[in-house]
């Protein structure tokens, strides 16, 4: 059996994309993103200052045992 799929056309594209988008969603997506956003910045934040701390708590155990 064969089945075949057509893809539709520009303008039935462009109303499922309308569809998909309904203001109530626009809405959401308007205040979800920019909070996941600051969220993740501020995870690669606190994830770069752990790092940094270890490299200075290595450096710091270095030096104290240079002497």
């Amino acid at each position: 059996m064969v089945t075949m799929t057509t893809t539709p056309a520009h303008g039935d594209l462009e109303r499922s994309r309308e569809a998909l988008l309904t203001p109530d969603v626009r809405e959401r997506l308007r205040t979800v993103v920019p909070v996941l956003v600051a969220v993740l910045l501020l995870f690669g934040a606190a994830v770069a200052g752990f790092v940094a701390l270890g490299e200075l708590l290595d450096l710091g155990v270095w030096l104290v045992g240079a002497d």
